[in-house]
Formats: C-alpha cells, sequence, structure tokens
C-alpha cells in the first residue's frame, strides 16, 4: 500500500512517499507565499521520482503550520503528534524531542508508546514573539533592569 505524507512548514514543504512502510520517494520545495501550489510542488517532485501518478497513492496524511492548504490530503495531524509518532517508530528508546522548526519550536517528552506527555515552546519562540512586540510597541526589553523601557527617538536614536 502507498502512501504520503506532507509537512507544510514555514521555509519548506516536504513530501514523502512510503510503500508499504519503505521510503519510495521525497520531495521538497520552498514554501513561498502561495503554500497550496508549494504542497502540490511537492508532492508532485516525490510522484516524479516515484515514477507514480496521485492515483496511486491510497491515502495522503498532512502535518505542519500550513497543513490546511494540503487541500488534496484525506486527513491532517498535529505537528507534535507527527513528531512523536515518527521518532517512537524510528528511535523508539527516544523520550525527548527537540523540534527547531523556521518559525517555531518546541520540546517534546513522549512515554514508551509514543504519546505526548508535555511540551514546552522554545525560548526561540518567545524570543521572536518579544521582538515583534518590541517593533510593534516601539521599545525594547532591558536584560539589565529587566523592564520594558519605552523608545525615546529622535534624529540620532531612531526607534525600529
Amino acid at each position: 500500500m502507498r502512501v504520503a505524507g506532507i509537512d507544510c512548514g514555514a521555509k519548506f514543504v516536504k513530501a514523502l512517499i512510503l510503500d508499504n512502510g519503505n521510503v519510495l520517494a521525497k520531495g521538497v520545495v520552498l514554501s513561498g507565499f502561495d503554500q497550496k501550489a508549494a504542497a502540490q510542488g511537492a508532492l508532485d517532485e516525490a510522484l516524479k521520482e516515484a515514477g507514480i501518478s496521485q492515483k496511486d497513492v491510497s491515502h495522503i496524511t498532512a502535518t505542519g503550520t500550513g497543513k490546511e492548504e494540503a487541500v488534496f490530503a484525506q486527513s491532517t495531524f498535529t505537528e507534535v503528534g507527527a513528531n512523536a509518532r515518527a521518532i517512537n517508530r524510528i528511535y523508539p528508546s527516544v523520550r525527548t524531542i527537540i523540534d527547531v522548526g523556521a518559525e517555531a519550536g518546541r520540546a517534546i517528552r513522549i512515554n514508551e508508546q509514543g504519546k505526548v506527555s508535555s511540551t514546552l515552546p522554545s525560548t526561540i519562540n518567545a524570543r521572536l514573539e518579544l521582538e515583534r512586540s518590541r517593533r510593534r510597541w516601539r521599545g525594547h526589553w532591558s536584560s539589565k533592569s529587566k523592564t520594558w523601557v519605552p523608545c525615546r527617538s529622535s534624529p540620532k536614536n531612531p526607534c525600529l
């Protein structure tokens, strides 16, 4: 049985085709501004490598931040669940997963069955959100005083 998985990430879309559990082909394309086209492009690349058509694939599952853009997928799966299931299958003794993506990252703890026991968003996410807020509210976080410092913009010292 041939199945496919699509990971629609913020930077790349990856496709993987399995034939009875063995990797048959893969495709990777930049996400760009049109994730629907990127998802189809990654799948098309994998299908071309496998020498098959989309109708030869019995089921397609999508995951990732843009999983809803893979409109051809019959099902979707959360990023955390996909990481847990894949790592447990490939490395059954692993209990901690560090997922670093283009926009988000997280630490995931799993049990012996591959079920998620806890997750922790990364400080990368917190740092990105702080930077976005800083730009929005025109100020910066002072690590010295551990407080938010409003911007005092002047021609010599413009606030970004």
